[in-house]
């Protein structure tokens, strides 16, 4: 990947919307269907959240495949992006005590994974950065990361509309922003190392 290149933004953001506003769709469906109210399709543990991790762990797995050369730009990239899925898996993984929970674990346990990966991360990262520093900087132009910054604001959003009490609107931009990461990581898996 030169310095002038980046990501196909338009089918990225795109394709992450219709798959959005899709999944969203079938939920609501699902919830006039069976009579379930917004608070069970977009409440805490409920369909909706368990999409979310689904989304998550589709970004891991096409992540860790597009990571097979980590120390080139698009490795570097993957890294990231197994990275920040994997901590937002675990942010939306159910703390066992939780009410109507399918999965859970123990609270320490989020605390945990989250310190190792962070550690795993920025250690793969200053492996990388020691021979490649050239291509860190290109990762981290807004060019290149500007998925991690849609995906940031779109978590922002999310949780201002928490705090506004509107479980709807975080719901649906958590997993926008989810999908969002597992379509990049999607992506990734389709290119080849000169591609990106």
């Amino acid at each position: 990947m030169t310095p002038q290149a980046t990501w196909h933004d338009n089918r990225i953001l795109i394709n992450s919307l219709l798959v959005t506003s899709i999944l969203v769709g079938m939920a609501v469906i699902w919830s006039s269907i069976t009579g379930a109210s917004a608070e069970i399709t977009f409440g805490e543990n409920g369909p909706i959240e368990l999409l979310q991790n689904v989304a998550c762990v589709v970004a891991i797995v096409f992540g860790v495949y597009s990571a097979r050369r980590p120390s080139s730009l698009k490795g570097i990239t993957a890294i990231t992006t197994v990275y920040f899925a994997l901590v937002f898996l675990t942010r939306e993984t159910p703390s066992c005590g939780a009410p109507e929970i399918n999965f859970c674990v123990v609270r320490p346990t989020h605390t945990y994974v989250i310190v190792a990966a962070t550690i795993v991360w920025l250690g793969m990262i200053a492996g990388i950065a020691t021979s490649r520093l050239k291509d860190i900087f290109i990762a981290i132009h807004p060019r290149t990361s500007w998925p991690l910054i849609v995906v940031f604001l779109s978590l922002v959003a999310g949780q201002i509309g928490e705090e506004l009490h509107m479980m709807n609107v975080e719901e649906t931009l958590e997993l926008f922003a989810y999908i969002l990461l597992a379509v990049c990581a999607v992506w990734l898996a389709t290119q080849t190392q000169r591609q990106f």
